[in-house]
Formats: C-alpha cells, sequence, structure tokens
C-alpha cells in the first residue's frame, strides 16, 4: 500500500511540472538575480523571458520579483523558470517536502545548503527535469552542488527527489 502511495505523490510531483509529455536533453544554467520584472517579461541574469512561454517549475508567481534568484531551463521544446527563495519545508500527508540546494550528494545521501543531511534507502527513488517520467533509483552522480532538489523526506530519510 505504501509503494502504492509513493507512486501517487511522485505522480501528482510529476504531472504538476510537466503535464503530459515527453521532455528531452536539458540545457542546465545556474541560479543568478533577477534583474527585472516588467510586465510577463522576466530579465534573469541577462536572459529575458516572457512567463507565458515558461512553466514555473519552483516557486510560484509571487516569488517572480527583482533580487530574487533564479534559472531558466530548456528541455526540448519546453522552458522551466526555477525560482529559488531559499529553504522551503512543507508538510505532506506522506512526510515533508524540501525544496532547497544541493551541498552535496553520496551514497549514504544528500547534504543540503543549510548543513542538513537527509539518507537514502535501497527505495529511494530520482527523477530529474530532463525525464520526469523516468522514475529510477537514486544515484548520486546525478547530483552536483548547486543543483536545486524537491524532495520527500520522512524520518530524516528521502522517500523520493526530484533535480531541477
Amino acid at each position: 500500500m505504501k509503494k502504492y502511495v509513493i507512486y501517487a505523490l511522485i505522480t501528482v510531483l510529476v504531472l504538476s511540472l510537466i503535464g503530459c509529455g515527453q521532455a528531452k536533453k536539458t540545457e542546465v544554467q545556474k541560479l543568478q538575480e533577477i534583474k527585472e520584472v516588467k510586465g510577463s517579461e522576466v530579465t534573469v541574469g541577462g536572459q529575458k523571458v516572457n512567463l507565458s512561454d515558461v512553466i514555473v517549475a519552483v516557486g510560484n508567481s509571487s516569488d517572480i520579483k527583482k533580487g530574487n534568484k533564479a534559472y531558466v531551463i530548456s528541455t526540448g521544446d519546453k522552458k522551466y523558470l526555477v525560482v529559488y527563495t531559499g529553504h522551503k519545508e512543507t508538510k505532506e500527508k506522506e512526510g515533508t517536502e524540501i525544496i532547497d540546494i544541493v551541498k552535496k550528494a553520496d551514497n549514504d545521501g544528500i547534504t543540503l545548503n543549510n548543513g542538513k543531511f537527509y539518507s537514502v534507502t535501497p527505495n529511494t527513488t530520482e527523477q530529474t527535469i530532463e525525464d520526469l517520467e523516468n522514475i529510477k533509483k537514486y544515484n548520486p552522480d546525478d547530483f552536483k552542488t548547486g543543483d536545486i532538489v524537491r524532495m520527500l523526506v520522512k524520518d530524516d530519510k528521502i522517500i523520493a527527489v526530484v533535480r531541477y
């Protein structure tokens, strides 16, 4: 039963990010400052994006303001805006959803930017924004320092993690 609940939660996360469809090659960028917001046009670093052309993958519309950190990810024909406003924890029915930056990832787990360590189990799954439909077993080599992640954690153990 727990397995089905975990799959259902992961499916909800996937659908909230991409709807339906398949992602392709991803072009990843580093966190940059939001320089300007004019109507539906946002300048992230030196790149201008129209909000009607992107999916806000992390954060929400109220987070899109001058001075906040963000980056744009191009995946196939889709663009995602990832806005990072700091460590966030949200209580969920199956655990706690955590959004933060990876400081270190190894076979034992992930240490976040705030220094907190979360261990992995043999059942920990991962997904990337490049291919959200592909749910696979956790591999620390897929995570780099500076990656933004959304994790579902219970009792300080990672159940599932999505890397942006």
